[in-house]
């Protein structure tokens, strides 16, 4: 699926397997340099609320399409 990450400074159209976690999304993100840090929280635009990043997409409710701000 493809979900979008936005940050302040970029937007990424990222390619994940449902099943994975949010937080090693993060992690090859912070380890391509694409991202310094994720220090806040992660916000699902579609659900309107935080999401926690050691569940999985699935178990998050994220979908294909949907857009992820992080701080």
């Amino acid at each position: 699926m493809i979900v979008t990450i936005e940050s302040e400074e970029k937007t990424w159209d990222i390619a994940a397997d449902e099943n994975s976690s949010i937080e090693n999304t993060l992690r090859i993100l912070m380890e391509k340099g694409m991202v310094a840090s994720v220090t806040g929280e992660v916000y699902s635009v579609r659900k309107k609320r935080n999401v926690d990043t050691e569940k999985s997409y699935r178990e998050n409710g994220i979908y294909h399409g949907d857009i992820l701000k992080i701080g």
